[in-house]
């Protein structure tokens, strides 16, 4: 790799290229290489692909007229701050102005809000917490920092009267940062969202049914294989996983598919399920993975798409957001064994999954 100096205008260019060397491992089969003006890579190994053909989405979160136009013109999600509505529409605006510019389809930009709420028993009270807040976060009282960043306070209900403004306005995703202080005032306002959460997840797009299954299946073929294949002293060596041996993280895995196929899920931490079962031998885990395997294939064979876009035993996630996830964190674990046992990442031999946004 060959870093370039890059001050003023040309830091914008050096993320914009960041992003499409990105998308350029995402979408790549093989080994390849890079060249833009302020990136310069060769000889780039070819890397785990992406759970879907094109790869996450990036946003960029600024609001000058250059960064709308660049958000329009090359990302996925646009995130500012306005401090009011009307700017918020105004501006997204010239964001979509640059969509059509680039010969994009209107939607290919998702509009976004980054927003600071406290949930207060009165708009006042509401306040005097983001006056602290701002001061002790910035350094400059509230009156300064509203200016130019987006805030909610009070009730409930004013902040979703506050944020149906920017809804109004075009925005399509609240980022809501807990602008508090304090322990209680942030539990204050997870008890106050927690009930919204599991509707917006069930918003989330699915993962697609057939290639998740078939994915989640191949990754526990895949990782009973590697276990098979340990011996004694790499079934005993440390782990990236703070205080996990292999032996532990093969134990979380099998048992949280073991959960998922008794209609356990989430009756269990990890901690807990490497504890029941990190005794067992290196055989009996592949065994038994292999047997779970094969039962989930079986229960999942009468999944339709509305069954997998229902919910799933685990909060706030669908039953495919759970699959993906199960999918993910056995790809994952088994990176983690690999790494902890000196052996070869094998990014392209399986379906890796991504965490889905």
């Amino acid at each position: 790799m060959q870093p370039r100096k890059c001050r003023g205008p040309r830091r914008s260019t050096r993320l914009d290229e960041t992003v499409a060397f990105w998308r350029q491992l995402w979408t790549t089969d093989g080994p390849s290489s890079f060249h833009g003006s302020t990136i310069a890579l060769a000889e780039i190994p070819s890397g785990a692909p992406a759970f879907t053909d094109v790869g996450p989405p990036v946003w960029l979160a600024a609001d000058t007229p250059e960064a709308r136009r660049r958000a329009g013109a090359h990302y996925d999600g646009w995130l500012p701050y306005p401090p009011v509505p009307s700017t918020y529409a105004a501006n997204l605006a010239e964001v979509h102005t640059a969509v059509q510019q680039a010969r994009r389809p209107l939607d290919a930009v998702t509009p976004g809000l980054f927003v600071n709420v406290p949930i207060a028993d009165a708009v006042d009270r509401g306040r005097a917490e983001l006056d602290r807040f701002a001061t002790a976060t910035y350094g400059f009282p509230l009156e300064s920092v509203e200016a130019i960043q987006a805030f909610a306070c009070g009730s409930a209900e004013n902040v979703a009267a506050t944020l149906q403004g920017y809804v109004d306005a075009g925005a399509q995703h609240l980022t809501m940062r807990p602008a508090v202080n304090t322990v209680e005032q942030v539990s204050r306002s997870a008890r106050q969202s927690d009930r919204r959460e599991t509707d917006a997840a069930m918003t989330r797009p699915a993962p697609d049914r057939k290639r998740t299954l078939a994915g989640l299946l191949r990754e526990y073929e895949a990782f009973a294989d590697l276990l098979s294949a340990l011996d004694l002293s790499m079934w005993q060596a440390s782990t990236r996983c703070a205080n996990w041996q292999v032996r532990d993280v093969a134990a979380h895995v099998v048992g949280q598919a073991l959960d998922v196929t008794t209609g356990a899920s989430g009756s269990r931490s990890p901690d807990e399920q490497a504890a029941a079962l990190r005794t067992h031998s290196r055989a009996w885990h592949a065994a038994a993975l292999r047997r779970t395997k094969s039962n989930l294939a079986a229960l999942a064979a009468p999944v339709d798409d509305a069954r997998w876009a229902g919910p799933s035993p685990l909060p706030h996630f669908t039953l495919g957001q759970g699959m993906h996830a199960l999918q993910h964190d056995a790809y994952m674990h088994g990176d983690d064994i690999r790494h902890a046992t000196s052996q070869p990442i094998l990014a392209k031999a399986y379906t890796p999954a991504s965490i889905s946004c």
